[in-house]
């Protein structure tokens, strides 16, 4: 969240304007919508993907349009190369929140002038550290240092040398780890849409946009898959509270950064709930899932079925 506020902070000033999307995460779209409007900057919230919508959200304050690769945690897919384009014609920043897809996509390769990375999800993987990153041009990064107009510098989000240390540790572990993620992710998403759940995963084609991830100007780097999250809701009377003890190889918790099977529940503020209905169905069923890389789950391929059956 430093991060996000440091960048919007050193990029928009009072009386600007954000277009961003509706979707984004729940931290963000708090930050946005109820704290940087007592320093005079306004934000519309919007379906990033709709043309028609940007337009109409344009007006000539604006000065950045804000979204995520993959929405956390509902995984709607943001369409970068038309974001970019959109941005470039009416010389606004673009600014995407890569979180969920380190290594599966590259938003600078498409035209975003700004990436945002939280370290504390993928790129540090094990749930022990927090942290967040800011990559774009030398001047914006300059910019942030400055001693004197520099909002990283000036505001303090300094990271402790240790936790920088474990984190780059960490780091040269990633594209294995997020291989993996995305190969159980995609076991265990299609393993529960075959017993009835809802799944909304953008690596089944049942996700609204899976033919995104397939067009010739794809985002994704085929080899590290989709990305580990997913939600997910019973088809069949069960309320998700009792899903996760139904399900012995899942723990609960309120982070998905981790190398277990892990589920989210429930979701944390009015932004998430309203989302999940759109996507999920029920509030009282909506279940947003992270799939651990730690194991193989072909190994407990006959263990994870029975667990399905029971």
């Amino acid at each position: 969240m430093s991060a996000i506020a440091c960048a919007i902070l050193q990029t928009c000033s009072s009386g600007d304007h954000i277009i961003a999307s509706r979707t984004v995460y729940g931290g963000t779209y708090a930050l946005l919508d109820n704290f940087l409007p007592r320093f005079g900057i306004t934000t519309s919230f919007i379906d990033i993907n709709d043309s028609n919508a940007l337009t109409s959200a344009l007006n000539t304050s604006t000065k950045m349009v804000f979204a995520e690769t993959m929405s956390n945690p509902l995984l709607a897919v943001c369409d970068i190369p038309s974001l970019a384009s959109f941005a470039d014609q009416n010389g606004l920043k673009l600014m995407i929140d890569n979180t969920f897809a380190p290594l599966i996509c590259s938003p600078a390769l498409h035209g975003t002038d700004i990436v945002i990375h939280s370290l504390t999800k993928y790129i540090n993987g094990m749930g022990d550290h927090l942290g967040g990153v800011i990559c774009g041009s030398e001047n914006l990064i300059q910019t942030l240092m400055d001693v004197n107009t520099g909002a990283t510098m000036l505001l303090g989000p300094s990271m402790d040398a240790g936790v920088a240390a474990d984190i780059r540790k960490n780091l040269q572990s990633l594209p294995v780890r997020v291989r993996q993620h995305s190969a159980n992710a995609m076991k265990v998403a299609g393993k529960l849409q075959e017993s009835g759940f809802r799944v909304v995963y953008p690596g089944l084609d049942s996700h609204p946009d899976h033919q995104r991830l397939l067009t010739p100007f794809s985002l994704w780097t085929a080899e590290q898959g989709i990305g580990r999250t997913f939600s997910c809701k019973s088809s069949k009377k069960l309320g998700s509270a009792s899903l996760p003890y139904r399900w012995a190889m899942f723990t609960r918790c309120s982070l998905c950064p981790h190398v277990q099977l892990r589920v989210r529940f429930p979701p944390r503020n009015a932004s998430e709930w309203d989302s999940a209905r759109a996507l999920c169905g029920s509030r009282s069923e909506s279940m947003p899932t992270a799939i651990g890389w730690l194991h193989r789950l072909s190994t407990s391929r006959n263990r994870f079925s029975r667990r399905m059956r029971s």
